[in-house]
């Protein structure tokens, strides 16, 4: 299971990769929904309804993933910041009872 699941996620993340290094973006598109819907076709007639859950959550979770990660700087000094903000507040708070 793990082995499977770990091919999987790197056959979805070169496919995520290769879509965006290439300039005809929308056929690699095309052929990736194709080859995952035939995957997700040929397990929902096998039976195998966990296998297209993993598939389905997999993809998901790349796709925010890798919509994240060039504005996490951003969100770390933003949380970092507020954090600070508010724990002095607080100590300020605290310090004038």
């Amino acid at each position: 299971m793990k082995s499977w699941l770990w091919k999987r996620l790197q056959l979805i993340k070169k496919t995520f990769k290769k879509q965006a290094a290439d300039v005809g973006v929308e056929q690699n598109k095309k052929t990736s929904e194709n080859v995952d819907v035939a995957h997700q076709e040929k397990a929902l007639t096998e039976g195998n309804y966990y296998e297209t859950v993993l598939d389905t959550l997999c993809q998901f979770f790349l796709t925010v993933l890798y919509s994240i990660v060039p504005y996490m700087p951003y969100i770390i000094i933003h949380c970092v910041l507020f954090s600070l903000v508010f724990f002095v507040l607080i100590f300020f708070y605290m310090s004038s009872l």
